[in-house]
């Protein structure tokens, strides 16, 4: 019985503090609320994507909600807007290491 409340316990705790189970490359911002200098930003306005602290060359791929890749874009500089001419839809947008699910308008 004592086995099983100390189970319950451990569960409920565990789901109170998400911010514990970051990845290591954001647990100091994910702490402090703030964000990393060096972490890619992608945003979305309409059909623009701006992407910001990228490395210049790294690749933009873009995929369906369904996982199929739809375009794969090279960004140029480290503060980037693409247009993408795509169907109004929801779609992943990834650069290196980071995702990001969006909407295009």
């Amino acid at each position: 019985m004592q086995k099983l409340l100390l189970l319950l316990f451990l569960s409920f705790t565990s789901l109170s503090y998400p911010t514990l189970w970051a990845q290591d490359d954001g647990i100091k911002g994910a702490m402090t609320g703030e964000q990393p200098a060096s972490q890619v930003v992608i945003s979305v306005i309409g059909s623009q994507v701006r992407v910001q602290h990228a490395q210049p060359g790294a690749l933009l791929d873009v995929y369906s909600i369904l996982g199929v890749k739809v375009a794969s874009i090279r960004i140029e500089s480290t503060d980037d807007t693409i247009r993408l001419d795509l169907q109004k839809g929801f779609y992943i947008l990834k650069v290196g290491n980071v995702a990001r699910k969006v909407v295009i308008r």
